[in-house]
């Protein structure tokens, strides 16, 4: 084998493409998605299984596109939301989330304020990460 100064990775059309396998227990790759980046654009392809589910796009700078452009695709039956999207209500009567209670599947706290002892918010969890709350492998292959 013969070693290239560079690899395919490192080159402009390499850095501009990103691939993740999404994977469940013995049944192997159950869905794949894609993203291409160019000119503060993102353009996503999923492949739940062996179709075209969902094609996205987002532009901008200085925030997350991918999962902008991933928002609201639906992967293996769970939906896929933007960065804090969704969010549950306070419970009745209360100013926070107390310190001791556990957030729901599929949701995470934030903005702890130690003068309350507790969570101000309870988002659902954004892009690929939600796949994993519900027992799926995420790999970024390219």
């Amino acid at each position: 084998m013969t070693k290239s100064k560079k690899q395919v990775r490192e080159t402009k059309a390499g850095k501009a493409v990103s691939a993740w396998v999404i994977l469940k227990g013995r049944h192997g790759v159950v869905a794949t998605v894609h993203f291409h980046h160019g000119a503060g654009r993102c353009m996503c392809d999923v492949w739940d299984g062996y179709a075209l589910t969902w094609q996205g796009s987002s532009s901008g700078y200085g925030y997350d596109l991918q999962t902008a452009a991933l928002s609201g695709a639906v992967i293996q039956g769970i939906r896929i939301t933007d960065h804090s999207a969704e969010q549950k209500k306070l419970p009745k009567g209360m100013s926070v989330f107390p310190r001791a209670l556990k957030a729901p599947k599929g949701f995470k706290f934030a903005n702890y304020t130690s003068e309350e002892q507790g969570w101000r918010n309870c988002y659902r969890i954004s892009g690929l990460g939600i796949l994993e709350e519900y027992g799926f492998t995420v790999h970024q292959v390219i």
